[in-house]
């Protein structure tokens, strides 16, 4: 950005209140919907789905407390050189200090599991923009906001993944791979698009 930018207006403006003001106004725009939920529709829809039960062994495998192993793996899995989210600590912090940082680590996910809510630390997100290549910066339409989420929450990301990978191809249906690929491929696309 050139310390500018042109609103709906077509007016320029400089002072960076109101740019962050035309950046909120153009993404509540382009996000919302004036279309609301047909409440009835969706209840009516959720009844007919026949969706597959887990067994209690696949239940108790998806629920069982993490473990240490289990962070050690999230941990050496995670690329280096990424943005930190708003906590700024970078994932080569986590892989240096991985045998000090596992217990106190696991320590706060098992507590909430235990307390079903996560930490104000893992619900928050550093919400940046990135210009798109070949467009004038000085538009809102020409930024791609990305969040930046605190290592932390990628790191229990990837364990709840990871067990996840193991089960999808059990439940899902054939109907919803891709022809040619095996179900593990499209379960692992599923979970890369998600996590």
């Amino acid at each position: 950005m050139d310390g500018w930018i042109q609103n709906d207006n077509n007016e320029n403006i400089f002072d960076p209140i109101e740019i962050n003001e035309s950046f909120q106004k153009f993404y509540e725009k382009l996000y919302s919907s004036e279309i609301g939920p047909n409440t009835s529709e969706i209840n009516n829809f959720l009844d007919k789905i026949q969706i597959p039960k887990i067994s209690e062994v696949i239940k108790g495998k998806l629920e069982k407390e993490i473990t240490l192993m289990e962070l050690s793996t999230a941990i050496d899995s995670i690329k280096v050189g990424k943005t930190p989210g708003p906590d700024g600590i970078p994932i080569e912090i986590y892989k240096v200090f991985k045998y000090r940082l596992m217990a106190p680590l696991l320590e706060m996910f098992k507590e909430s599991f235990h307390n079903g809510i996560l930490p104000t630390s893992l619900r928050g997100a550093l919400i940046t923009l990135l210009p798109k290549p070949g467009k004038p910066n000085n538009k809102c339409e020409n930024f791609r906001p990305i969040s930046l989420l605190n290592v932390d929450l990628k790191i229990l990301s990837k364990v709840i993944a990871r067990r996840l990978e193991k089960i999808i191809p059990k439940i899902m249906d054939k109907d919803q791979n891709v022809q040619g690929r095996q179900g593990f491929h499209n379960a692992r696309r599923i979970l890369n698009i998600l996590f």
